[in-house]
């Protein structure tokens, strides 16, 4: 429970600094809503880049972070009024004057976000998330700094925009790995919940408004999103904070509404590289629709200008990081770094492969052509729904907000599709955006079609076969840590560390790792789970494209690797290439170069030797 109270205490402290700054720079908020969610997100940028100056400064120490929160959360409640707890702890009236079935939709929704709360209360085993989304922040604490060479080199993904690893550090810092993973999970989603919410709310009824937001929740994505530690929900409800805003503008074509949704795009960019994408789109929207209305060229330029450049400077830390540390803003994607292909899934090659892409997206083969998994499809049967109800005649009476989504939703779905990692959840801010159009052109048909309850009763009973991917099968032991009768290291091993079939390193192994000299590094030849490892346990990418033994181990001994470790599960898993350099060594040459063999279960490691050949 004390995870839960970590998590209110920085839902205080965000929310108060965001009411102050928003009512700083005088955005209009419209109920309760929009306060709540325009404030929250504020607050979280912001103190996301406040822990992102500190990494510069070298101040990354736990004390200095802690001090800083306290001080920061005393003077705000010293300062802000009343009637801004209020706006936080008041009441919200969604069920007066709903149908039946829509209380229900409501009632369901949020014993689904109880759930979630509760699932997100107990240790973090998704496997990106320990592997790098946590081990990454830890190490930034470890060093104190973000500006380490070392830590970049060894993690490929410290390079990424750093504003949301900042919340896992905060995470981290106040109390564990279970806060970063309430934050960016559970409390990301639900402020997603309350953009598209408040985005639709303006165009049209509540309850239209209410559905769509239920259903892009309850998507299989969302998910075992929602239980992690990933910087997904974060990027997602960043990007249509800005969006709302963006619609907003739209409508009144009020400067200050375009100016305020470039500080939120900036947070977004501080999140990841592809709200750059739509940084671009809301360019081009800008250009032609104020050309459209024969606005002069120059005052076009002026808006746009004024526009990217507020966005760019909130969004500019990382990148001024990536350029002083690796001469890259964008590392690794402008330089000769074989990581960027060494890992990644270029299975679509042309615009003929777009139906293909479209397919595994919603329904078919996931990016490594194995059958895809319920949990990684963006859209399964759920949101599909809504597709039916297209009116394509009220495109025309809504062309520029039609416009601004197909325009920005076709170029991030192109984008994802051809690139290195074409994951299915890159793509969600399109599919929420599509969703929010398709409930704008809809909403008469919405309410008033008499298969609109039906076709809510079939996504509810589509979602229940979703939940074993959150973890409901693991419910006995969820329930057992809440409740204190297990402990964390119990958990794990209940769950993932002595789990048949994971790859995870298990109990038996940590023990061992755990008494290797301090100056070890180990390599992982497939998945492992680093953030939970007292030594550094590293994937290096030339593992899958380097097929020259030698070359191999000359890069082993400059990343200065004194072990290898592997098991064989993951070795079928995710070495699916025989002429891999992990089958070499696992099959050719460990006496050559291993030494010290350790195994326990299917999992092994070796000393390196470096002199032998």
């Amino acid at each position: 429970m004390i995870d839960l109270l970590f998590l209110i205490l920085i839902v205080i402290v965000a929310y108060l600094a965001g009411y102050n700054f928003i009512s700083l720079i005088k955005l209009r908020t419209n109920g309760r809503a929009e306060q709540i969610l325009y404030s929250l997100s504020a607050g979280l940028g912001l103190l996301s880049i406040l822990i992102l100056l500190l990494g510069f400064l070298g101040l990354l120490y736990p004390r200095i972070i802690t001090g800083l929160i306290i001080i920061i959360a005393v003077s705000l409640v010293l300062f802000t009024s009343k009637s801004t707890y209020k706006s936080l702890f008041g009441s919200f009236n969604i069920l007066d004057n709903s149908p039946l079935w829509m209380r229900a939709l409501i009632i369901i929704t949020a014993l689904y976000m109880l759930y979630q709360l509760l699932n997100c209360m107990t240790p973090v085993i998704n496997g990106d998330s320990i592997a790098w989304y946590l081990s990454i922040p830890k190490s930034f604490l470890q060093n104190h700094s973000i500006l380490n060479r070392q830590l970049t080199e060894d993690y490929i993904s410290s390079n990424l925009p750093m504003n949301l690893y900042m919340l896992s550090v905060l995470g981290i810092t106040l109390h564990s790995e279970i806060v970063s993973q309430l934050i960016l999970g559970w409390l990301m989603s639900v402020l997603i919940f309350l953009a598209i919410y408040v985005s639709i709310k303006r165009f049209t009824d509540k309850r239209i408004a209410l559905l769509t937001a239920a259903l892009f929740y309850t998507m299989p994505t969302m998910a075992w999103l929602i239980y992690s530690a990933k910087m997904d929900l974060g990027y997602v409800m960043f990007e249509l904070c800005f969006w709302s805003l963006f619609l907003r503008w739209l409508i009144n074509k009020d400067n200050k509404d375009l100016y305020i949704s470039a500080i939120f795009l900036g947070f977004a960019i501080g999140s990841k590289y592809h709200s750059l994408i739509a940084l671009t789109c809301a360019a081009i929207a800008i250009f032609i629709i104020k050309l459209m209305n024969k606005d002069r060229l120059w005052n076009i330029i002026k808006v746009i200008f004024l526009f990217s450049i507020i966005s760019l400077l909130i969004g500019s830390p990382s990148y001024i990081k990536n350029m002083f540390l690796m001469g890259d803003p964008f590392y690794p994607f402008f330089s000769s770094y074989g990581s960027v292909q060494g890992e990644g899934f270029d299975i679509y090659k042309s615009l003929l492969d777009i139906p293909r892409f479209i397919y595994n997206m919603i329904i078919g083969k996931e990016f490594i052509n194995r059958p895809l998994y319920w949990a990684d499809r963006p859209l399964g049967f759920l949101s599909i729904l809504m597709f039916f109800l297209i009116d394509l005649k009220r495109i025309k009476e809504n062309k520029q907000i039609s416009f601004t989504i197909i325009l920005y939703a076709m170029i991030l779905s192109m984008a994802v599709m051809f690139s290195v990692w074409p994951f299915p959840r890159h793509i969600l801010p399109a599919v929420a955006l599509m969703l929010i159009l398709f409930a704008i052109l809809n909403n008469n048909q919405i309410i008033t079609n008499k298969f609109v309850p039906i076709g809510w009763i079939i996504v509810l009973m589509l979602s229940i076969q979703f939940i074993p991917n959150i973890g409901i099968k693991n419910i006995g032991s969820k329930v057992n840590y809440l409740v204190g009768k297990i402990n964390k290291q119990e958990y794990l091993s209940k769950v993932l560390f002595d789990k048949p079939g994971l790859v995870h390193m298990n109990s038996g192994m940590l023990k061992y790792v755990s008494s290797l000299p301090d100056s070890s590094r180990i390599l992982a030849l497939d998945y492992g789970n680093g953030y939970y490892v007292d030594r550094p346990f590293l994937k290096k990418d030339y593992v899958y494209d380097e097929d020259n033994i030698d070359e191999f181990m000359r890069k082993c001994k400059n990343d200065r690797f004194t072990h290898i470790y592997y098991s064989d599960t993951g070795v079928r898993q995710f070495v699916e290439n025989p002429n891999m350099v992990a089958n070499f060594i696992i099959l050719n040459y460990k006496q050559l170069y291993l030494d010290k063999h350790y195994k326990f279960g299917d999992q092994h490691i070796y000393e390196i030797i470096y002199t032998n050949k």
